[in-house]
């Protein structure tokens, strides 16, 4: 994970039709926002918090594909997993001066992409909730589950979380992309998603 005052990791796109810029996530980034930008991401299994302190309208998400994390990842891998995630979600949401008690979160993805007996996606949303809820942070929305893949877009300064059910033929993409991520071939994986969301781009 980059520094939180750079975030030198993330791509970035303009929006023409809004004049926004929108900050484009993949597994394991976080992004927080004290101006007009959007945020962006595609879940299939994987989780995305949105967190919101509504006194200021400074807003972050993170997107992380496992629950948990023995502490042994390099640094540029800690933020796949959602204890780590949510750490440097609400750290960097503090150093732009966001206060605990005015925080908000909503929660998407978790999909059930995979046939398996212990589901990852129910577990991720499992713990995005008992994590909010041991910190005491309010959950105002959760989109998670079924077996849709979905694109969601955050707008910190409002709150608004957009979302888009994936056709099943992108949903397969995601799936993909997801096993990558899960195998170690993030540069591969991340190719395969930034080609997604270009094709996103140009139809919606």
């Amino acid at each position: 994970m980059q520094s939180s005052r750079s975030y030198s990791d993330v791509k970035r796109y303009t929006d023409e039709s809004l004049n926004v810029e929108v900050v484009q996530l993949l597994p394991g980034q976080c992004y927080v926002s004290t101006t007009n930008e959007h945020i962006t991401t595609v879940l299939g299994s994987c989780v995305a918090v949105c967190l919101r302190d509504e006194s200021t309208g400074f807003g972050g998400m993170n997107h992380f594909m496992l629950p948990g994390g023995s502490g042994e990842q390099r640094t540029n891998e800690i933020a796949r997993f959602g204890a780590h995630a949510m750490e440097i979600l609400i750290s960097d949401l503090f150093k732009v001066g966001a206060d605990r008690n005015h925080l908000v979160a909503k929660i998407f993805g978790g999909g059930s992409m995979f046939e398996s007996e212990q589901d990852i996606g129910i577990r991720n949303a499992e713990f995005a909730q008992e994590f909010l809820n041991l910190e005491g942070i309010d959950l105002a929305v959760k989109d998670i589950g079924t077996s849709f893949a979905r694109k969601i877009r955050f707008v910190p300064k409002t709150g608004k979380v957009m979302v888009k059910k994936l056709e099943s033929l992108h949903t397969k993409q995601v799936q993909e992309i997801e096993h990558k991520f899960a195998s170690g071939l993030f540069s591969e994986a991340a190719n395969d998603e930034v080609k997604l969301f270009d094709w996103y781009k140009k139809v919606s």
